[in-house]
């Protein structure tokens, strides 16, 4: 048994290489030598990374994509999502409103004339707030609430301005568009604005519109098909029977191929003798439920797909147009609704308020100042449809909704019913004796 090599500890081979090769005056490195390689200054020039700054790393990064999904980026910077209604995975819906022409027409012609001044000035952009009761003046306080919302989504500078139009008329309370001009910034931060239809906070919402928008593809509304179930099958067809009418209409032909710039988006190959045809395959159809003179209905909306000019005071011609046709079918004729709707929310026109896609949106700041009518209205209707509560004399009394002139059940105990209660009796003449 050799008990050298069994007592003794290995040879240090490195240490003896050293030697010699003649390098001298270096600390001897003991018993870590062992392990070196032949370059042993290369792994102290780089240690191996400890295991605690990975956690920490992983742990710091979870941390930071928990607190992002928390915000969201506007103009480069970052918004908490409590500041603003965050946007659904699909978008925002579209805001099938009327065209900025449109809503330029409800202002003074002084506005008018102003705010082409400014456009040519530089960009502006035209917002809309909602829920803005349009019959009174606006306070100063909502107009600076306006401005400091705006200016800080985009961060502008001091050179920012927002003024309201003034309105020749405002026809109802909420749902009267009252434009606002906001001018003074640079057109890329104004544009900003204007990537999304539709901007909510907790203190104001407005949709905002460039001064270069096109109309929406909203034609009008179809009331008189009101045996035909709300099925796709449906829509459909109410769009076959729309496009035949379009193509082959007299006033529709005529209209069309009196100006080239009437179908200048269609492509430049079409013969004039299928323009109207090929307008009509833009023709799209959608249903939708709405609760009009106290029973619900079927009103069926027309859209295009996309347009067919670029002028809008063109489409708004052919929009005339269509309303005056009667689209005759076996379950009745449609005609196109006088008036469309106006939401109030997004100042949309295919829908009213209570409707509002945008009141789908997960997160959206409603403030609705007339939600407490429809929560009294659906109360009310569901005590109409019972039989109420049983009287001294046990038979069960329906409740008694006629709010005519001349019965005053209905109005009793009010301020305003014991006034009318005894109208007549007051103003009864008295024969002088």
């Amino acid at each position: 048994m050799d008990l050298t090599i069994a007592g003794s500890a290995p040879p240090n081979n490195n240490k003896r290489k050293r030697e010699n090769e003649g390098k001298h005056g270096k600390e001897d490195r003991g018993s870590d030598s062992d392990s070196d390689s032949d370059h042993p200054e290369t792994e102290t020039d780089t240690p191996k990374p400890s295991k605690a700054p990975k956690d920490l790393t992983k742990d710091f990064r979870k941390l930071k994509i928990e607190k992002m999904a928390k915000f969201t980026s506007v103009a480069g910077d970052l918004i908490h999502r409590s500041q603003l209604t965050p946007a659904p995975a699909g978008g925002f819906p579209a805001i099938q409103s009327d065209s900025l022409t449109a809503i330029m027409e409800n202002v003074t012609p002084q506005t008018n004339v102003l705010w082409g001044e400014e456009k040519k000035k530089g960009s502006i952009l035209i917002i809309v707030p909602h829920y803005l009761d349009a019959t009174v003046p606006v306070q100063h306080n909502y107009v600076k609430l306006l401005q400091a919302t705006t200016k800080g989504l985009i961060k502008a500078g001091d050179s920012f301005k927002i003024f309201p139009a003034t309105l020749i008329k405002a026809k109802t309370k909420h749902t009267t568009p009252l434009p606002f001009i906001l001018y003074g910034e640079e057109a890329d931060k104004l544009n900003i604005l204007g990537t999304q239809p539709m901007w909510i906070t907790p203190t104001v919402s407005f949709s905002a519109i460039l001064a270069t928008a096109t109309p929406s593809l909203f034609i009008c509304t179809l009331e008189g098909y009101y045996e035909l179930d709300p099925t796709e099958a449906n829509e459909k067809s109410v769009g076959d029977t729309v496009g035949r009418e379009l193509a082959t209409n007299a006033e529709i032909i005529k209209w069309a191929q009196y100006e080239p710039e009437r179908y200048n988006a269609l492509p430049a190959a079409t013969p004039l003798h299928k323009v109207t045809e090929e307008i009509a395959k833009l023709i799209t159809v959608r249903h939708l439920k709405v609760v009009e003179r106290q029973q619900e209905v079927i009103v069926w909306r027309l859209y295009l797909t996309k347009h067919f000019t670029s002028r809008p005071e063109y489409f708004k011609q052919f929009v005339e147009k269509v309303c005056a046709i009667t689209f005759q079918r076996l379950e009745g004729a449609g005609k196109a609704k006088k008036t469309n709707y106006e939401c109030a929310c997004c100042h949309g026109r295919d829908h009213p308020t209570g409707l509002c896609p945008y009141k789908q949106v997960p997160g959206f700041f409603d403030r609705d100042p007339n939600s407490y009518r429809q929560a009294m209205e659906a109360k009310q209707d569901a005590a109409s449809t019972s039989i109420q509560s049983a009287g001294p004399s046990g038979v069960s009394i329906p409740a008694n909704n006629n709010s005519s002139r001349g019965h005053f059940v209905s109005i009793v105990g009010t301020e305003a019913g014991d006034r009318k209660a005894f109208k007549g009796k007051r103003g009864t003449k008295r024969r002088r004796t």
